[in-house]
């Protein structure tokens, strides 16, 4: 079993709001039906066969959780309180909800590469 792990908890103070919600079409709201960069990196892990997506939510979590909400796709998640202490401290919250018998790795990846294909997913699991 191999899971994969969506970090998504940073503030985005760039972007100046979370990029999990943002449109990956900034012409089709996700209310419309299009992809945000979280629904896309999720949808894209399910295409590939991989059946457990664990996205790691921190600051403005309850916004990100509620933009996934109405896509309909399965996924979990974990709330890392000290998602200030970086990106490590997500990647271990995500791992611990991960780490149980028969899981022999996982993949992990960023909120912000939401254009990965699931040919790349399946090629990377395969090796």
């Amino acid at each position: 079993m191999i899971p994969a792990i969506v970090l998504a908890a940073g503030r985005s103070t760039r972007m100046g709001r979370p990029k999990a919600n943002l449109p990956l079409d900034p012409n089709q709201a996700a209310a419309e039906g299009g992809d945000t960069f979280l629904t896309r990196i999720v949808r894209t892990f399910l295409d590939a066969g991989i059946d457990d997506v664990v996205v790691v939510v921190g600051h403005e979590a309850e916004a990100v959780v509620g933009g996934f909400a109405a896509s309909g796709l399965p996924a979990r998640f974990v709330k890392n309180v000290d998602y200030d202490a970086g990106q490590l401290s997500s990647l271990l919250a995500g791992l611990r909800v991960v780490d149980r018998p028969g899981v022999v790795a996982v993949l992990v990846t960023l909120v912000d590469v939401p254009l990965l294909s699931p040919a790349t997913v399946r090629a990377v699991v395969d090796r």
